[in-house]
């Protein structure tokens, strides 16, 4: 059972919360226009409360978790911001929805919501007993795992080789910007690859050598290569928002055990929602600055570019793919294949799917841009409507505590789920805001290199107990 943490320490999440609400008000009586729908706000206000109540449990339970970055999105992304947007009328991309299509949005969400909890709580098989690797019995043996050392250098040659060659194509001065740090001349396949390859396998190499020095209590040599390797090949501003928060928070998390313990990294996360983004704004506009009478009206627009914008589009990119689902019609499982298939090239399935945000935009003609999310609730509607949602969600739930129970039932620092699970968490956050096709593809990227970095490295060696001992849990 997870160590329970008394609730007073959570006295800063509370404060946060109101400093949220002070914040929402500040932006919506800011604005000259507002309209106000009492049912609509009543369903937003219910969804937020259910929201941060589960985001409350959950962090009361576990330092992190996949579950506890689920509820924080829904919070932000369908809770929160879209409310800022409804009452204030501004929307992104050309959109401005009735009150009828957000309450409809609304109620969606939380049968959405209702039914991962149900995933996470329902047993599909009760009366069959499962092997899961978390019960205890009596083994003759026990699995030891262990780094390969030769192994673990030739990975290291391969980051050195993978570095050297972003550097030759994309030189230092590119390096700090995302526009510019792109390797010229690759097709769409082989950036992909590039991108999410080469960088994944410097990712795990350096979290390898990071586990290994732990475990000797010993920095060599091995470990500041990688490190360097890892900084020059996946430097925080020369990737996507998503990559670094999955790097470098990950690597976090293996490097330092006071995650595993106390509440800390839950408040950086949530912390980081509710400032960096405005703080990214406030560093666009410091130009405009020309007296200290200037800084209390741009820190109130920065909040309004952040949360009435496009950086928080989930709930409205919902609404604009019902309305071309209302046109077109449900795809009926056509996005979802296009999803499973994303490595087929379009050269041999000519007709494979285009993202579902892009598909809508393109069909609607909402809006010139078309790279666009569609959250994880939005394709499952869009593949088989509200049962989509249902089928989805109790899916989503049930996969989730699977992995949050295995990862903090697992004592061995070397097994596949305590490499591959920090990273990945925050794959989710990305995912749930779509649009799958690409987020699919990036997370199975992830979990592929990492596997195979991890059966190549790791040796798995059985060794002889005495009888009455438990089972290993990884």
């Amino acid at each position: 059972m997870d160590r329970m943490i008394p609730r007073r320490r959570f006295l800063f999440l509370y404060l946060i919360a109101a400093a949220i609400g002070v914040l929402g008000s500040m932006i919506v009586f800011s604005r000259p226009h507002s309209r106000f729908d009492f049912l609509t706000v009543a369903s937003f206000l219910l969804n937020i409360a259910l929201f941060y109540q589960r985001y409350i449990r959950s962090v009361y339970r576990r330092a992190f978790s996949i579950d506890m970055m689920y509820w924080l999105f829904a919070l932000f992304f369908f809770g929160i911001a879209p409310l800022l947007q409804f009452v204030t009328g501004i929307y992104a991309w050309n959109l401005q929805p009735t009150a009828g299509e957000v309450l409809r949005t609304n109620i969606y969400i939380f049968l959405w919501s209702a039914f991962y909890i149900f995933g996470q709580t329902v047993r599909f098989f009760p009366g069959v007993k499962l092997r899961t690797g978390l019960r205890p019995r009596k083994p003759q043996t026990e699995v030891v795992y262990e780094i390969h050392t030769t192994r673990k250098y030739i990975v290291l040659a391969g980051a050195l080789v993978i570095t050297a060659y972003f550097m030759y194509k994309i030189g230092f001065r590119n390096m700090f910007s995302r526009h510019t740090a792109v390797v010229p001349g690759l097709s769409q396949t082989m950036e992909l690859l590039v991108t999410h390859g080469f960088k994944n396998f410097v990712l795990f190499c350096t979290a390898f050598f990071i586990m290994d020095a732990k475990r000797k209590k010993k920095i060599s040599a091995g470990v500041m290569l990688a490190l360097l390797c890892m900084l020059l090949s996946c430097f925080p501003l020369s990737i996507a928002r998503n990559m670094m928060a999955s790097f470098y928070a990950g690597l976090m998390i293996l490097t330092l055990d006071q995650t595993r313990h106390g509440r800390w990294f839950a408040l950086i996360i949530l912390g980081g929602l509710v400032l960096v983004f405005p703080a990214v704004e406030i560093f666009r506009r410091a130009g405009n600055v020309t007296s200290f009478s200037d800084i209390g009206p741009m820190m109130l627009e920065s909040m309004q570019a952040t949360y009435l914008q496009g950086h928080y589009d989930a709930h409205q990119m919902f609404i604009s793919i019902q309305r071309y689902v209302e046109q077109a019609g449900f795809s009926w499982g056509h996005q979802l294949l296009g999803c499973i298939f994303f490595f087929v090239p379009r050269s041999i399935w000519p007709d494979k799917p285009y993202g579902t945000g892009q598909t809508a935009f393109e069909w609607l003609k909402q809006h010139s841009f078309t790279n666009v999310s569609a959250p994880l609730v939005s394709e499952a509607y869009v593949n088989f409507g509200v049962i989509g949602i249902v089928v989805f969600a109790v899916l989503l739930g049930k996969t989730v505590k699977l992995l949050d129970d295995r990862y903090w039932h697992s004592d061995n620092e070397l097994s596949w789920i305590r490499v591959i699970y920090p990273s990945a968490i925050f794959m989710l956050f990305f995912m749930q805001r779509g649009d799958l096709m690409s987020s699919g593809a990036y997370t199975c990227a992830q979990v592929v290199v990492g596997t195979v970095l991890h059966w190549f490295i790791v040796q798995k060696r059985p060794q002889h107990i005495a009888s009455g001992g438990a089972e290993d849990p990884s």
